[in-house]
């Protein structure tokens, strides 16, 4: 290990987490062609992805579409891998919080089974909580921290993950287990892994979840698309985020797995159309104001139209969407294996301004305002990646030499720094090695 000086003279280090190899952009054109005689509807979100993947610079998208339960067309876009191998619907992504309304459902599927009520308060199963003012309900519904607990909606994922406390407590199983006996294996998500911390740490699952599941989730890890984020204008590899499964996101999964759950919910096989209904209608506060966050959904009227929907967001590694018409039982799910779903939205407006959900509305509801909003939330994200935030300095081996050795980031994930042909590189457990550059004399960035 290193001694204290070095050590902290590595936490100063501006490392901005993302390797150097350079992946091809996906262009409006890319992708198959159109099949002949596609519906037209199919035929214009077509279109629309393919200009999306090149908008927001996505090295790989993936996305499916149902009506009814229906799967009615699928397709990917981009590649996922330096040397252009090509997307296909059978890469997996990670989903971030598209975990939540999982979530959701296994305190709602306690609910129904007469094993928990959402006002029960949050400290009677978590150590977080000092007096009963908070209830499940609050978290689930992400207003816990206001004053009083109920009265303002504010996202907050860290929060959210403490439902993980009430659902083990509750029932003696890990989150894990739950995930998968309570959803994956009942609708049938053979392409699904729950956190890759069960690739990971084979020997602690193992116990728990058996020899042929950690074999299959293995072999699903190898269709991982990896991540990616933009340096400037480059877009690059991306250390992959946290590997464990909490209640908050972490859920490994293809656009069609996801879709698998989404049509187990609204077909009545994971809760019933009442217990639906209350995770769909609009939260309000105590003064009767409707609020954004429902019971782990995302819920608002659009032009006189409900849509139901969620984000997901791992800042410079992936982004998706699932959006939900209910009126007119359609469903959307996209994933995608850098930020730019999510990133660039949401700030001001809801899920319209999002180009995927305003095609979707506009194709299918014939409502065409949205695409002003959507044009205005692309553009200002992109003069945020004009300019590379960092520019290398020449090498000084000798100090650089200096900060070669093992080191534990707040994570408690180990990383090494090792020195290769007077080049230094960042090397965490999974994902690669990553390229250091110096930014000062004793300052390293990663692109």
């Amino acid at each position: 290990m290193m001694s204290a000086r070095v050590r902290d003279s590595m936490l100063s280090m501006a490392l901005v987490l993302v390797a150097v190899a350079t992946l091809a952009i996906p262009t409006a054109s890319g992708g198959a062609p159109r099949a002949r005689g596609q519906d037209p509807v199919e035929a214009a979100f077509d279109s629309t992805c393919r200009g999306v993947c090149a908008r927001l610079r996505l090295p790989a998208l993936s996305v499916a579409l149902a009506r009814r339960g229906r799967p009615l067309w699928a397709h990917a876009y981009g590649v996922v891998e330096e040397g252009g191998v090509q997307a296909t619907p059978e890469a997996a992504f990670n989903v971030a919080s598209l975990t939540k309304p999982i979530t959701g459902v296994l305190l709602m599927q306690l609910v129904q089974e007469g094993e928990l009520s959402l006002d029960e308060p949050m400290s009677r199963y978590s150590r977080a909580y000092a007096n009963d003012s908070v209830t499940i309900r609050h978290v689930l519904s992400m207003t816990s921290e206001s004053h009083p607990p109920g009265e303002a909606y504010s996202y907050n994922g860290s929060v959210f993950a403490r439902l993980g406390d009430v659902l083990e407590k509750k029932t003696g199983q890990t989150f894990v287990e739950l995930v998968v006996h309570r959803i994956l294996e009942p609708c049938g998500m053979t392409q699904t892994i729950p956190g890759t911390g069960v690739v990971d740490s084979v020997t602690r699952w193992l116990p728990v979840l058996g020899a042929t599941r950690l074999s299959a989730y293995a072999r699903e890890y190898r269709q991982l698309a990896p991540p990616h984020r933009l340096f400037g204008d480059e877009l690059v590899r991306s250390i992959p985020p946290p590997s464990e499964l909490d209640p908050a996101a972490n859920i490994i999964c293809t656009a069609g797995d996801y879709m698998k759950f989404m049509d187990a919910l609204e077909s009545g096989r994971l809760v019933a159309d009442s217990t639906l209904l209350r995770m769909w209608s609009p939260n309000t506060n105590h003064a009767g104001a409707r609020l954004p966050y429902s019971l782990s959904w995302f819920v608002e009227d659009y032009e006189g139209e409900r849509l139901v929907w969620h984000y997901g967001y791992w800042p410079d590694d992936y982004s998706a969407l699932v959006l939900v018409i209910p009126r007119i039982h359609a469903t959307l799910v996209a994933l995608a294996n850098s930020d730019g779903l999510s990133a660039p939205f949401y700030w001001t407006e809801g899920v319209e301004g999002n180009p995927l959900a305003c095609e979707l509305v506009s194709l299918l509801l014939a409502h065409s305002r949205c695409g002003m909003a959507v044009d205005s939330n692309i553009v200002r994200w992109q003069r945020k990646h004009t300019n590379p935030p960092h520019v290398a300095h020449p090498m000084d081996p000798s100090r650089a030499a200096a900060i070669v050795g093992t080191y534990e980031l707040p994570s408690h994930q180990h990383v090494r720094v090792v020195m290769d042909r007077e080049s230094l590189w960042w090397s965490p457990s999974r994902g690669g090695r990553f390229a250091l550059y110096p930014d000062s004399s004793d300052r390293y960035f990663m692109k």
